[in-house]
């Protein structure tokens, strides 16, 4: 009789349930229309094959725009310098004369496949402090420990066997508030301040040790990303001035029901807001019941 193969490595994966949370980060600036300034992280929760599915799918409908190798952003001008630096802007000034509905087809492909969202926001009322640097670190550490506890109790409800944590790399080359806070989140399950998860400690949940991070420009999840949260940026800047249009607004719409707590739950499950922005978090309600969720 001839022995069985040992398991490989993927064979074992390909059998379990895998998650990978894709993570970026913005903000919505103070204006005369605008009275708050918030910080917003947060990205989109997806199961390993339907990434790879998800991702060979933004390749196709990039290919039919331009290079599929060449990265976008939910505002073109991001990744300018990028198709300068490939000599590609003839592409990029042909992706430009079609964003808006190149955005709304990969937000209607993603759509197809089984994606939560999950934000933070904190309004920032520093807007201009002497030390820019530390506010941002500090801000960061909140959002990012404010979002490892939403995600873990959602890892925790679908007994996901194994599941990697994605940042794009930080402005400023400074990752240590992610490393502080995921190592506290990993660990110990509570932020660096010691808030407790009431998922417990991300390690008990099959997360992996280490905290991933990628440029956004070699990852179509992480491009993905950018474009959910800069929609939603958008769409919350667009409605808090009363205007009637925005291109984020309408990306948006497409995709609310992917909210993590949709219908009923958005704000609080998908959309988590400090309750140091209680104005903030009020104005969202007042925005998400137009919306009838």
């Amino acid at each position: 009789a001839t022995s069985a193969k040992p398991e490989t490595l993927y064979t074992i994966l390909k059998n379990e349930s895998m998650y990978k949370f894709y993570c970026d980060d913005t903000a919505i600036t103070q204006t005369k229309e605008n009275h708050f300034p918030v910080n917003i992280l947060g990205g989109i929760l997806i199961k390993r094959e339907d990434e790879i599915r998800l991702s060979n799918s933004i390749k196709k409908i990039k290919s039919k725009y331009i290079l599929e190798t060449l990265p976008i952003k939910y505002n073109l001008k991001d990744v300018q310098q990028k198709y300068k630096e490939f000599k590609k802007l003839d592409e990029f000034e042909k992706l430009k004369s079609n964003y808006n509905d190149f955005r709304k087809e990969i937000i209607n492909e993603m759509n197809n496949y089984d994606v939560k969202i999950i934000i933070s926001c904190v309004e920032n009322f520093q807007q201009k402090p002497k030390n820019q640097g530390e506010l941002k670190r500090d801000l960061s550490s909140y959002l990012f420990a404010n979002t490892l506890m939403r995600l873990g109790l959602i890892i925790k409800e679908n007994n996901s066997d194994y599941t990697q944590v994605i940042l794009d790399w930080p402005e400023g080359n400074d990752p240590k508030p992610f490393d502080k806070e995921y190592f506290y989140a990993y660990n110990k399950g509570t932020s660096s301040s010691g808030q407790p998860f009431f998922s417990g400690a991300l390690k008990n949940l099959n997360f992996d040790q280490t905290l991933y991070y990628a440029r956004c420009h070699h990852s179509n999840l992480l491009q993905l990303s950018d474009i959910i949260i800069g929609s939603t940026r958008d769409w919350a800047s667009c409605l808090i001035q009363n205007r009637d249009y925005s291109i984020g607004k309408e990306l948006t719409e497409l995709f609310m029901h992917k909210f993590h707590g949709y219908p009923n739950n958005i704000l609080g499950q998908g959309i988590n807001v400090s309750s140091n922005s209680p104005k903030f978090k009020q104005k969202l309600s007042e925005i998400l019941k137009k919306y009838g969720v």
